[in-house]
């Protein structure tokens, strides 16, 4: 066989194979669009997107979640050169929230992150020195990576004790002041038993908290905020605890306000301190 001969032999088994080939890979799509219209086809094969159909454009999620700002009150305690407080606050989003962060800045100083806080936490409890000033902030995130931020208004705890908060009066008796380890700052005042008293006290600020001891020989207070009354409190307590939070109340905006802390002709009752936020 010539060299001629061998080289279109050659070229006869390549167009060959060619054609077995193209016929092969027409036979398969031929059965598999066969298969898929009978329902027996691959679903993976089936549901391939053909060659030049356009996908559908997704808007990216761009909205920042809803976030409100930490509301600061005053939270049952004891007070000393600190005041308990709690902070809450919520957020929203169609995505979810996905974390939220809280930092703190002291007496206008640099925010700080609380890095202890949970990922998906909505309050939390501090203790706070007293005369120092604070302001809180929280940044929400969202699932999307989208982020806002809200601020509280600055908090600055401040005690009137007993000694310098109120002017008294009494029917019957005569409040008394006491010294007592317990007590902040050493002493309290109180109406004995059988006497009717009121201790007045006037403010500007947007939160007051009252301040008292407990014990087995008192009874109940009625508090009274610019008025009216705001809650009974019993200060009848088995074992003896001074400087103890037992009423709070908040405002949304600073303001003028009067607490009032009465008590009819029944057991006695003590004023130990009051607590306001300016």
């Amino acid at each position: 066989m010539t060299s001629y001969e061998r080289r279109d032999l050659l070229r006869g088994l390549i167009v060959a194979l060619a054609l077995f080939s193209l016929s092969a890979t027409t036979a398969g799509r031929a059965a598999l669009a066969a298969d898929n219209r009978s329902g027996t086809g691959s679903t993976a094969m089936a549901t391939d997107t053909p060659v030049g159909t356009a996908l559908p454009v997704v808007d990216a999620d761009t909205t920042p979640p809803t976030v409100t700002a930490p509301v600061q009150t005053i939270a049952t305690g004891k007070v000393g050169s600190t005041v308990p407080i709690t902070l809450k606050w919520s957020g929203s989003d169609s995505s979810g929230i996905k974390s939220y962060q809280l930092w703190r800045s002291t007496n206008g100083g640099l925010f700080v992150r609380d890095t202890t806080l949970p990922l998906t936490a909505t309050s939390r409890n501090y203790s706070l020195t007293v005369g120092n000033s604070y302001r809180f902030f929280v940044r929400a995130y969202d699932n999307a990576g989208n982020a806002s931020t809200r601020y509280g208004p600055t908090f600055r705890p401040t005690v009137a004790d007993d000694r310098s908060c109120c002017v008294y009066f009494a029917r019957g008796g005569l409040w008394t002041r006491v010294s007592s380890s317990q007590a902040y700052m050493g002493t309290l005042t109180k109406k004995p038993g059988g006497a009717r008293g009121t201790a007045r006290y006037t403010f500007v600020g947007r939160d007051i908290a009252y301040v008292a001891s407990l014990g087995s020989d008192l009874g109940t207070a009625r508090v009274y905020i610019d008025g009216l009354l705001h809650s009974m409190v019993n200060l009848n307590r088995s074992t003896s605890d001074g400087a103890q939070i037992v009423v709070s109340k908040h405002w949304t905006t600073v303001g003028a306000h009067t607490i009032e802390v009465t008590a009819y002709y029944g057991p006695a009752i003590t004023v130990d301190a009051f607590v306001t936020n300016m």
